[in-house]
């Protein structure tokens, strides 16, 4: 707990970062979003009740988020100083294999006559 969380983003998500901080006449050291943890929180369940998405939550986004760092062929390691987990196994436990990948994997395999 307490820890930094990091997450990579792309060139448009910066680009609109940017704008919104100048928009909003943020300073360099400001934080972008002044959110508690609880605040952020509440959002979040906000935006899945209006999807109506039910069974979804913060800890949700961070399994997806690094499910799809994996998918983008960032190493495990990466995503685990990502994640802020002080062990590989912990980040292991964490993720789960989804179709793409699992299908991915199957290809090699079979490919190589395994």
């Amino acid at each position: 707990m307490g820890k930094d969380r990091y997450s990579p983003i792309d060139i448009a998500s910066i680009a609109f970062a940017r704008s919104y901080a100048h928009c909003a006449d943020l300073e360099p050291d400001d934080p972008l979003f002044n959110y508690t943890k609880r605040t952020l929180q509440r959002r979040v369940e906000e935006y899945y009740g209006k999807a109506e998405i039910t069974e979804a939550g913060c800890h949700t986004l961070r399994h997806t988020c690094a499910t799809w760092q994996l998918d983008m062929g960032i190493p495990l390691d990466v995503v685990k100083n990502n994640l802020g987990h002080e062990s590989i196994e912990m980040t292991q436990k964490y993720l789960h294999l989804n179709i793409r990948q699992r299908s991915r994997i199957f290809k090699d395999c079979t490919r190589f006559g395994i």
